[in-house]
């Protein structure tokens, strides 16, 4: 502070600079031992503009904050609802794939491909799904899809 005072500055510019110097003492947590320096250097009166200063500080920052936090549930939400939306077309993809398959197994081989078709439901890969889709119509016996059921390709 002397330092600072040595330098003859207005009392606006002396004041600003006091100002960022509690400021940033605040900030690194040497607030109580800046305030003390002041104080003994004749700061007293400054120290309550100061103090406004470094609530106003809080305040602003306070707000940048809160506002932060806001777009970040913003963003989040969003994100969520589009994720939401993807797992939903995926699932649908599947369970129609699924449904589809066992239409037509039913279709071709009656009764019989109730067993099959428990284990088909037991498949989450759409890949795999539509692989099967393309197999129900080529595949010539129940025997013959199970296998490319049971071991892909």
């Amino acid at each position: 502070i002397q330092k600072i005072k040595s330098y003859n500055l207005e009392k606006e510019e002396f004041l600003k600079i006091l100002t960022e110097i509690h400021i940033l003492s605040y900030l690194v947590g040497r607030e109580e031992e800046v305030k003390r320096e002041m104080v003994g250097e004749g700061g007293e009166i400054n120290l309550l503009e100061i103090e406004i200063f470094r609530k106003a500080y809080e305040k602003v920052l306070e707000q940048g904050i809160q506002q932060g936090i806001q777009q970040g549930i913003q963003q989040g939400i969003q994100q969520g609802i589009q994720k939401g939306k993807e797992e939903g077309l995926k699932e649908g993809l599947k369970e129609g794939l699924k449904e589809a398959i066992e239409l037509d197994l039913i279709s071709r081989f009656g009764r019989r491909a109730k067993r099959v078709i428990k284990k088909l439901k037991m498949i989450d890969d759409i890949e795999k799904l539509r692989e099967l889709k393309r197999e129900v119509i080529r595949a010539r016996t129940l025997r013959e899809f199970e296998k490319k059921l049971n071991h892909g390709k």
